[in-house]
């Protein structure tokens, strides 16, 4: 179990036929290590859970230097490519709390 808020994005959220995977963030930044350890080790072994599961699992956490959960509320360059919208247009993203 993630005791942690998850942030869930991904190209299923734009209108294709096939979505090519789901994009997780888990928010660490305020749990102590043993709370965090599960998430840090889907973390960690991210490779696997995307060779298994299409989902690339990220974490957001201080010590870190980017906050995925900001990028991912863009719609970024493929999205615009594909709707021809701004890349820097702000979108929704699924936040998921414990």
């Amino acid at each position: 179990k993630i005791a942690a808020p998850i942030w869930v994005d991904g190209s299923f959220t734009r209108q294709k036929d096939h979505p090519a995977d789901i994009d997780v963030v888990a928010d660490v930044s305020h749990l102590d290590q043993p709370t965090a350890t599960p998430a840090i080790m889907l973390w960690i072994n991210r490779v696997a859970v995307k060779h298994a599961y299409s989902v690339d699992f990220w974490i957001k956490h201080p010590f870190l230097p980017t906050d995925l959960t900001e990028f991912f509320r863009y719609a970024g360059t493929k999205a615009a490519a594909e709707t021809g919208l701004d890349s820097k247009y702000l979108k929704g993203i699924l936040r998921v709390l414990p």
